[in-house]
């Protein structure tokens, strides 16, 4: 608690919660409103494909980023949003509303997105100790799932009772609230230095030069096989995803699919509170038993024909992905320079996730082939290979505790000051 008695934590921490918000509603509100303008499962699917493509992309946001004035990107893209999705119960009040401009929207909505997540792990090293950002991260984690999980839950309510068009007033307002707690924040300016004049090349190729250096940044280090281990995990979660319905249908029917659901949020949630006891083991260590033992939860839970088992242990599965999720944002917290945080983080964030959809396409073919639980079980192997990964890697296998990484313990190159 002594964190929320820190002004800049709780201001960034308050907006970061109302932006999480504003996010589950506008997932929320954009599938129901897009199947309630046509009725057909296509238009949703295509919708969710529009809505995640850009989290593929996050690494284009990265130079920006780290040149830009963090605090203008939090309350320009909060407002901007706003203002955006605002647009739809405004074409719905004059009886212009159709699917393309919902479309249209989504992706739009959904790249500005991109920005804000780097920016605030930015922003985080700058406003609370070192010794601090395991348990700061935590907060944000479980803040963003635990949002997740309960909106989720009671999405229909919220329909049935404001309507969908009325719901992305209530999220235009909400991104508003956001911009206006960011604007409380106070952050050095000597980390986001002064800006430069420069003709439109001259920017290009800054920019170019400074993606190129992110990706480096990443891949000439240990942090590459921590996006190569994120990049598997992802594949795997993409993959089970896609088969959960049929899986859950299989197993005892539709109504179990929310119930697999749930645990996973749970799982999710306390391995994101155990986070800062794990700060306390060696990073080797964690990875190898934690992700051997969520193979075997997995496996479990893919061949189980009672549906409480496959229930409690799916959701077993998930506890060190959220503990993870809290750990590798905390070392390149911790290790980075500020001015090259935003791109790092953009960078392994866009490789990861960009195998999700892979994983999904895999698994939807797959499930046409095999028998479902065989498909099931296999993404549970997958799994697997981000144990090998830490096995075969001398340096990953003895790396030491959380709270003692350095810049040498994850063999980071030297940084090469940057050309105003």
């Amino acid at each position: 608690m002594r964190l929320l008695k820190n002004k800049q934590f709780f201001a960034l921490f308050a907006g970061r919660i109302l932006t999480n918000i504003a996010d589950s509603i506008y997932y929320i509100a954009a599938m129901w409103i897009v199947y309630d303008l046509t009725g057909n499962a296509f238009y949703t699917g295509l919708a969710g494909f529009l809505t995640s493509v850009p989290w593929a992309l996050q690494f284009l946001t990265g130079p920006l980023v780290d040149k830009w004035a963090t605090k203008s990107i939090l309350v320009w893209t909060q407002a901007l949003q706003g203002v955006l999705i605002a647009i739809i119960p405004l074409l719905a009040l004059f009886d212009q509303l159709t699917v393309f401009w919902v479309l249209v929207l989504l992706p739009i909505v959904s790249m500005i997105q991109q920005f804000v997540y780097p920016a605030q792990t930015k922003v985080l090293p700058q406003i609370v100790k070192r010794g601090e950002l395991v348990t700061a991260n935590t907060y944000f984690s479980f803040a963003y799932q635990g949002i997740d999980f309960i909106l989720n839950a009671i999405a229909g309510v919220f329909v049935a009772i404001i309507g969908v068009v009325w719901l992305f007033a209530m999220d235009s307002l909400l991104f508003i609230l956001a911009a206006m707690l960011f604007m409380a924040l106070r952050i050095p300016k000597k980390v986001d230095g002064p800006g430069t004049s420069a003709t439109l090349l001259e920017n290009v190729a800054q920019y170019k030069m400074e993606l190129r250096l992110g990706f480096s940044y990443v891949f000439r280090s240990v942090l590459g096989l921590f996006t190569l281990g994120a990049i598997v995990t992802n594949f795997a979660i993409g993959g089970i995803m896609a088969l959960l319905p049929a899986f859950a249908d299989l197993q005892s029917g539709p109504a179990l699919y929310g119930y697999y659901l749930a645990v996973l949020s749970i799982g999710g949630l306390l391995g994101s509170a155990l986070a800062p006891g794990i700060q306390h083991l060696r990073m080797g260590t964690f990875y190898i038993v934690a992700f051997s033992a969520a193979t075997v939860c997995w496996i479990i839970s893919a061949w189980s024909t009672t549906p409480v088992i496959s229930l409690i242990f799916f959701g077993l599965v998930w506890l060190p992905v959220g503990v993870s999720n809290i750990i590798v944002p905390s070392a390149i917290q911790a290790t980075i320079p500020a001015n090259f945080i935003g791109r790092v983080n953009s960078v392994s964030v866009s490789m990861s996730t960009a195998s999700m959809p892979l994983g999904s396409l895999l698994a939807g073919y797959l499930g046409t082939i095999v028998d479902l639980r065989i498909a099931f079980l296999f993404f549970g192997l997958i799994l697997f290979f981000e144990v090998i990964i830490w096995l075969c890697h001398p340096t990953l296998r003895q790396m030491p505790k959380i709270s003692e990484l350095t810049a040498e313990s994850l063999r980071l190159p030297a940084i090469k000051e940057e050309q105003s």
